[in-house]
């Protein structure tokens, strides 16, 4: 009996003794962690999973399937290669305090905010869309619109490489758009060009930080982008052709009341009374329409324009283009030179417009 007491009191006195070192253990452990001695950290771990398997459990099975990342981070902090973002955020919670983890935590960071930034860009071109929509699908009446005779049809469905711009087209490919219709998808195109150059470039920023572990853009974007160009040029061959029809049917009004009898008489009067008032009108009436959908059309083109030096290179051929319709509407070197000005603008005019449906 007396031994069976001295075993009981001696195996007391160990586990008192063992539950002591497992608090001294468990406080270095905790210091360790909040001083970022991550060396001690992983010893006094293993110390402490033989004496409290059920309580560091976790931990310990964290600190194996880690241990490669680790290590790896160990010796060089900035080298993430093959580290996923899950693997990266475990061993920022396993190690808060360790300093070299920081980078990590900053790598982890941009990434989470670039990828954020993509989502935004994504849901703005997806809004940009709809309103686009929207505005072809209906004319407010408070807006004062004219028709521009300029249509999507001349596009070949073949000729667009996403479902994007196939759709945009097919739902209004035979419509007449008014100039309502053609400013939204001129701006609206554009924004969502401006927007899905920006999702690319921030693509391309992400991959450089860890280009293996990067999910590959959408090949659409890019479709998109050069669909957006075709269709953007489309637009201005056309207003370009509508431009140069409606200045010379101008000019060929006005050159026809100057050139009659009574207007060669009195070259003078006819002006001041019968034609200047007419010229002012069809110079005000082009600027306000037809001109002005033609400069925004070409501000456009050169905002899409990318590498494309040719695209560049239109916005200042449209006011070169702008000048030439306007000296069809109002005399630049007087009234007696105006039908040979006109015949020389008519037909630098007509070279141009050979050249731009070439693009």
């Amino acid at each position: 009996m007396k031994k069976l007491y001295t075993a009981v009191l001696l195996t007391a006195v160990i586990s008192g003794c063992d539950t002591a070192n497992l608090h001294l253990t468990e406080q270095q452990y905790e210091d360790a962690l909040d001083n970022g001695d991550i060396v001690t950290q992983l010893n006094l771990l293993d110390e402490l999973y033989q004496h409290a398997p059920e309580v560091y459990a976790q931990d310990y099975e964290d600190k194996q399937a880690l241990g490669a990342v680790i290590e790896q981070l160990m010796a060089n902090p900035k080298n993430f290669a093959g580290i996923s973002d899950e693997q990266l955020s475990l061993v920022i919670d396993f190690a808060p305090s360790y300093q070299p983890f920081s980078y990590a935590a900053m790598h982890l960071a941009e990434k989470q905010r670039i990828k954020g930034n993509i989502q935004n860009a994504q849901n703005k071109v997806a809004l940009l869309k709809k309103g686009l929509l929207e505005k072809l699908k209906k004319t407010p009446s408070h807006i004062e619109a004219y028709e521009t005779q300029i249509t999507l049809k001349g596009i070949a469905p073949y000729f667009l490489q996403s479902q994007y711009a196939r759709n945009l087209l097919g739902s209004y490919r035979t419509e007449i758009l008014n100039s309502y219709q053609l400013n939204a998808i001129v701006n609206g195109l554009s924004n969502v060009h401006s927007i899905n150059q920006e999702q690319i470039r921030l693509h391309r920023f992400l991959v450089k930080l860890t280009p293996e572990k990067v999910e590959a853009l959408s090949a659409s974007i890019h479709q998109e982008q050069a669909d957006i160009q075709r269709i953007l040029v489309w637009l201005y061959k056309q207003q370009v052709e509508q431009g140069i029809a409606t200045a010379s049917q101008s000019n060929d009004y006005l050159l026809s009341l100057l050139n009659n009898r009574y207007g060669r008489q009195r070259l003078d009067s006819v002006w001041l009374n019968v034609v200047e008032p007419k010229a002012k009108k069809a110079v005000m009436t082009a600027k306000e329409t037809y001109l002005s959908d033609l400069d925004l059309i070409a501000t456009k083109i050169y905002r899409v324009a990318g590498d494309n030096n040719q695209l560049k290179a239109l916005y200042k051929q449209t006011l070169e283009l702008d000048a030439k319709l306007l000296s069809l509407m109002w005399p630049p070197n007087g009234l007696i030179n105006f039908k040979e000005s006109s015949i020389k603008a008519k037909a630098e005019l007509a070279a141009s417009f050979s050249v731009i449906q070439q693009l």
